[in-house]
């Protein structure tokens, strides 16, 4: 957990979101009440609160949430699940979060368009703003497959007005707003769906700035400026999804933005691209902003495997409720593997219990010539990504890994969510792992796992490097 930070230093960040605030009536969610909730649930649920008790370390959170519950007596409902991220953004640990889909009154929806109205801008003056602005780190024409928004600044606000139009959402309507300054590095703001009823999002960037991604909303592609070659890759009918392209005779560019993309879509790309793929004997895959998803990635790693997966050494699991229902669900699926997790959560509520025992995978191949091949990594490959990883390195002597640290969100997985019933209509999800990293990826050189540095690369890129692709095609050849 992070040192606990100065008081003040959190207040003025949660009041100088209030003057970006909706004016709405009093909506039915008591925060301090939100937060009684939440802490009960992180403490019953989450593995590393258990292992911090275990550890005689739980004055630090004492103090934590007691600092918390001071700030969040009396605070307004759109503020809260703001308050509520910051607090568990003190466990470093990215599975560990809180989201809103809040539901509003037909009166609340009236002031809403009537508001979004207000906010809209003529097209033409914000892309002159931009041009004033230039293309900057965030500022630029964005686009999710969809839509088209230019996200310019206005005083301390980054602001995405849409520049195209559909039957719902007119063109100069404000989609979203979010400001540089919290702790964590992230941006925090609002969005405000294609209906004009915001909720909290944060806010941030990826792969050499070309990535912009607004919480679980979706994933924006910048589509006019610089870096040119990460502009020129990005999917634009969908910026979630998997393209292919050939760099030259011998090399492969697999750029693959989200582990949460249509499975059917990535099968029909690889088939359509098999041989090709095949037949070139270098392969760069490139997970740069890719925060995670499901393990799609198994279709796929065959194609430059060298062996198979051994049968992993279990992780553990807090026995709670949350976990049995959430572990039930995965029974139906798969029963030989996690109904004994059930059995031992069954028998041993509050204790820590032995995960599931995921089976050897046996090795399966297809024929390439694919000799090489790079991994392109950056800070926001979190998650499924990261395993991904961890997979390809173990099932292939071919793969290296290029680029700068990942994000460090692997230690704790297996994620489930819950509602927090105390939050009324602004109904606030709780997200947490529910297992430990399976034990047979904590070798020597992460004995404590990878939360707290992220996964090395093989080869770091300099910051400084303009074009990585290239940088990688060339150490390759080498």
């Amino acid at each position: 957990m992070k040192k606990i930070l100065y008081i003040v230093i959190v207040s003025i960040f949660l009041f100088s979101f209030n003057a970006n605030a909706q004016s709405l009536p009093d909506r039915e969610c008591n925060c301090s009440e939100v937060f009684e909730e939440l802490t009960e649930k992180l403490e019953s649920n989450y593995l590393a609160y258990k292992k911090l008790v275990e550890a005689d370390q739980e004055k630090k959170y004492k103090n934590l949430k007691h600092s918390y519950n001071r700030l969040l007596k009396n605070l307004t409902a759109d503020n809260c699940t703001r308050m509520l991220q910051l607090f568990l953004q003190e466990f470093d640990d990215g599975h560990l979060f809180v989201f809103e889909e809040p539901e509003y009154t037909s009166k609340e929806k009236a002031i809403l368009q009537r508001e979004a109205k207000k906010n809209r801008k003529n097209v033409d003056a914000v892309l002159k703003k931009l041009e004033e602005q230039g293309h900057g780190k965030v500022t630029g024409i964005w686009s999710d497959g969809n839509y088209e928004i230019a996200v310019i600044q206005e005083g301390e606000y980054f602001k995405g007005y849409t520049i195209t139009w559909s039957d719902t959402l007119p063109a100069g309507s404000l989609l979203a707003s979010f400001k540089k300054g919290n702790m964590n590095g992230r941006m925090h703001g609002t969005w405000y769906n294609y209906n004009n009823e915001p909720k909290f999002i944060e806010a941030d960037l990826s792969k050499e700035n070309t990535l912009l991604n607004f919480s679980s909303e979706n994933k924006w592609g910048r589509i006019v400026g610089k870096p040119k070659r990460e502009v020129a890759i990005t999917n634009k009918d969908d910026i979630t999804q998997p393209s292919i392209q050939f760099l030259d005779d011998e090399t492969t560019l697999f750029t693959i933005p989200s582990f949460s993309s249509d499975p059917s879509y990535l099968q029909q790309l690889l088939l359509k691209n098999a041989e090709s793929v095949a037949t070139r004997t270098k392969l760069i895959i490139d997970v740069r902003g890719n925060t995670g998803g499901n393990a799609v990635y198994f279709g796929f790693i065959p194609v430059y495997a060298t062996q198979g997966l051994s049968a992993s050494v279990p992780g553990e699991v807090l026995a709670s409720e949350d976990t049995k229902n959430y572990f039930e669900r995965l029974v139906k699926s798969n029963p030989n593997l996690y109904q004994p997790v059930v059995n031992r959560i069954e028998k041993n509520m509050g204790e820590i219990v032995e995960g599931p025992a995921y089976p050897a995978r046996p090795f399966e191949s297809y024929p390439s010539k694919i000799e090489k091949v790079a991994i392109l990594a950056d800070g926001a490959c979190a998650s499924a990504c990261e395993s991904f990883i961890l997979h390809s390195k173990a099932m292939s002597n071919k793969v290296k890994v290029y680029g700068s640290n990942t994000a460090g969100v692997i230690d704790y997985t297996s994620v489930t969510i819950v509602k927090l019933f105390s939050s009324g209509n602004q109904n606030i999800y709780f997200g947490f792992p529910t297992s430990s990293l399976s034990k047979s990826y904590l070798t020597d050189a992460y004995p404590n796992g990878y939360n707290t540095t992220g996964i090395n690369p093989d080869v770091t890129i300099p910051s400084t490097v303009a074009d990585k692709v290239l940088y990688v095609m060339e150490k390759m050849d080498e």
